[in-house]
This record gives structure tokens, sequence and C-alpha cells, in this order.
């Protein structure tokens, strides 16, 4: 049986590798996402001063939380399929 949606394809219970890496993709843009919001609009908005040191160590940070938001994603759906 074969059944597909946006994001995976199954194909005798095979997941492709597209949904494999689905949580790196959600994970990156979640930690870019965060780096804007909180390295740039909200410094911006408050009037506070926007440094390359602050956005040199801001970038990894945010990078390295994005990516552990994408994991516990992946492992809390894993979860919830089990």
């Amino acid at each position: 049986m074969e059944h597909q949606n946006h994001h995976t394809t199954l194909t005798n219970g095979a997941i492709s590798s597209e949904a494999g890496f689905r949580w790196i993709k959600e994970g990156l843009l979640f930690g870019i996402l965060m780096f804007i919001i909180m390295q740039l609009i909200l410094p911006y908005i408050n009037g506070d001063d926007i440094t390359q040191a602050s956005l040199l160590i801001a970038v990894p940070v945010w990078l390295f939380a994005g990516i552990f938001y994408g994991l516990t994603i992946r492992y809390l759906r894993n979860r919830l399929k089990s």
C-alpha cells in the first residue's frame, strides 16, 4: 500500500530520505528565526546596540539551539508513532 503526503512518502513501510532529514530543516529554520528575532528585531525595538561581537557569538548558539530543537521534535514524533 502506498501513502503519500506533502512531507513523507511511505512505500511498504519505508520512509523516504526526505522525511529522514526533515528535522534538520525544521531545526535550522527555528534557529535562524530565533536569531533574527532575538539578535536583530528585539534589540532594535528596545533601542539596544547590535554589535558584531554579539552577532558572531549568537550565530553558533542559535544554530546549535535549532539542531537541538530539531532533534527533540524528531524524538517526540518517533515516540508518538510507537
